[in-house]
C-alpha cells in the first residue's frame, strides 16, 4: 500500500517543490489506497 504509493508518486514529486511534494504524495497515497 504505502510503499507502492510512494513509488508511484516519486516521479511526479521529484518535479515539484518539497512543500508540493508532500501534498502531492499524500494525495496519491489516498487515491492508491
Amino acid at each position: 500500500g504505502f510503499a507502492e504509493a510512494n513509488i508511484v508518486s516519486s516521479p511526479s514529486a521529484i518535479k515539484l517543490p518539497s512543500s508540493q511534494q508532500v501534498s502531492c504524495g499524500a494525495y496519491h497515497t489516498c487515491v492508491v489506497t
